[in-house]
């Protein structure tokens, strides 16, 4: 009876120390999957650590508006288009109205001031909205910016104003359209038979020169033909007239020394007879033959 009992203690004993020895084992993809999470844990860790060192020392760009749609707290706050800042908080006011709160890198402080403004914009057609701000820059010498600061804001238009302008522009542009096409209804007739009535009389005009056209041409030639005739004429008469005195020249100029002659006679006769007067006649101009014209 002892012997049986005393086998099923050691078999227990055996089975109780195997089982204080035995440890589970630890897969690979267990221990991957700790060192990532540890990596990820560490990295959120850094990126809370570098953002807390970032807006340390930043400072405080307030502005109110009427409507906050589109503004929520974490929304990028840019200048130029860089980043410079992020809204932090976007409240409603006790008279209805909605504060919001920027906050900006120390490092870009100086180049808001009181002169700028706010603007919510979408970058892009489908991309985020944004606050961007008009730059004030301030002096190099010029004391250090305030730590709190209140700017206007100018609210970015919505889709539903953009649409009604969009209407706007097409209801004008169609009332243009009808004014013109009532214009040309009313007054393009008009100015077309006015055409019509110049090209009528442009044409008749044409007709009226070509007509007057062919009895001038030949009235013209009729005209240039006379003048060639009497322009042949007068040569002719002007040729036998260079004949004619070609051959009377010596004529005349023998009868001119002819005549010299009995004028030189007649002087002394009338010397010789002064004689007999009581005053004396005066001496005549002795007479200049003529020279004779060298006849070819």
């Amino acid at each position: 009876m002892s012997s049986p009992a005393n086998g099923d203690g050691s078999a227990s004993a055996e089975v109780s120390s195997a089982r204080a020895g035995w440890r589970p084992p630890v897969s690979r993809l267990g221990g991957l999957f700790l060192a990532g999470s540890l990596l990820l844990i560490g990295w959120v860790a850094g990126n809370l650590i570098h953002e807390r060192l970032r807006w340390r020392g930043s400072s405080v760009v307030d502005f109110r508006t009427d409507k906050a749609m589109g503004l929520w707290p974490g929304m990028n706050v840019t200048l130029s288009g860089y980043r410079i800042g992020k809204v932090v908080s976007v409240k409603l006011a006790s008279d209805g109205r909605v504060d919001v709160r920027l906050r900006i890198a120390s490092a870009y402080r100086r180049l808001v001031g009181p002169k700028s403004r706010a603007t919510a914009i979408q970058e892009w057609l489908i991309g985020d909205t944004v606050v961007t701000l008009s730059p004030d820059i301030a002096p190099p010498d010029a004391d250090g910016p305030p730590a709190a600061l209140t700017v206007p804001f100018n609210p970015s238009s919505s889709p539903a104003d953009l649409l009604s302008d969009l209407a706007m522009t097409r209801l004008q542009l169609d009332r243009t359209q009808q004014a013109i096409a009532a214009v040309v209804e009313k007054d393009l007739p008009t100015a077309t038979n006015q055409v019509d009535g110049t090209l009528r009389d442009v044409r008749r005009l044409v007709g009226t020169l070509e007509r007057e056209s062919g009895a001038t041409a030949k009235a013209t030639r009729d005209t240039l033909r006379l003048y060639q005739q009497t322009g042949a004429a007068m040569g002719e008469a002007s040729s036998e007239a260079t004949e004619v005195m070609k051959t009377t020249s010596p004529v005349l100029v023998e009868t001119l020394q002819q005549i010299s002659t009995a004028s030189a006679t007649t002087n002394q006769l009338l010397k010789r007879l002064a004689g007999t007067f009581l005053f004396d006649l005066p001496d005549p101009e002795p007479a200049v033959a003529p020279q004779q014209e060298a006849v070819e």
